[in-house]
């Protein structure tokens, strides 16, 4: 595989490797195949033990100023916020990278915040983030407040199964109602609140009708709840759990979280 990317009449756009048994180790020849490749376009590496290191490899290759990838899938790969510092300078050195999902990695509050910082700069033009499953609390809702006020091409975000709690809510709701916020749709397990938060949601949805609030915004799965007033209810079947794809032949046809072109 890796000749065949650094190959130069290599042509693939979209590369899917998820539950492939990589580990931190392999993250040094894969960054050398991605390093020589200008076409690959979406990268899926999804429920591989890469853990930190890893990561901090590939994002030598991500922040490259000839790497064109723009949707970069890292679902689920043992990361921690020890890797968070090279994530967002992937983010603010790659302006083609428009789709980041890292959820189900134990990034927490710290991780997020380092994330945020990058978010909020000019120069991020980040569209989709799945921060679903990533060990966060209250603690880091203020800056993800700030980011979705500031941050105007930001229109997904997943943050499903997070312990927010209503303080944590009640500093998202005060950038969800701000009409800075673009943001078109919101991963949130609303019923886990309590009913003081729903309130807050449910009147989010009165301030800004553009945003829908689902249960589940992965992309396998759109239907939703929608918590704006006067529409109907349904509550969406929990997400399989990640990398339930195949490795075959190097390959997944199911990709979870944020896809482009799923805005809503």
């Amino acid at each position: 595989m890796s000749d065949v990317l650094k190959h130069p009449e290599c042509t693939l756009q979209s590369l899917v490797l998820r539950r492939c048994h990589f580990t931190s180790g392999s993250s040094e020849h894969l960054s050398s195949s991605l390093r020589s490749n200008k076409s690959l376009t979406h990268l899926d590496l999804a429920s591989n033990q890469l853990q930190d290191d890893g990561v901090k490899l590939l994002c030598d290759v991500f922040r490259h100023p000839g790497c064109n990838l723009q949707d970069l899938e890292l679902m689920g790969c043992v990361l921690t916020s020890a890797c968070c510092l090279d994530l967002a300078s992937a983010i603010l050195n790659n302006p083609n990278l428009r789709s980041l999902d890292l959820g189900n990695n134990d990034l927490q509050d710290d991780g997020v915040k380092i994330l945020c910082e990058a978010l909020r700069h000019p120069n991020c033009n980040i569209q989709r983030l799945g921060l679903e499953y990533c060990g966060l609390t209250s603690l880091c809702c203020q800056d993800l407040s700030s980011t979705l006020s500031s941050n105007q091409r930001l229109i997904k975000m997943n943050l499903v199964k997070n312990t927010l709690g209503y303080e944590g809510i009640k500093k998202l709701c005060e950038a969800l109602r701000s009409p800075e916020c673009k943001l078109q749709v919101l991963g949130l397990c609303t019923e886990a609140f309590d009913e003081e938060a729903q309130k807050l949601l449910e009147a989010v949805g009165v301030s800004n009708p553009h945003l829908v609030i689902k249960q589940d915004c992965s992309d396998h799965n759109e239907e939703g709840r929608d918590l704006r007033p006067g529409q109907p209810t349904s509550q969406s079947p929990r997400p399989e759990p990640p990398g339930c794809g195949t490795c075959a032949g190097g390959a997944s046809a199911r990709t979870f979280g944020l896809r482009s072109g799923a805005a809503g």
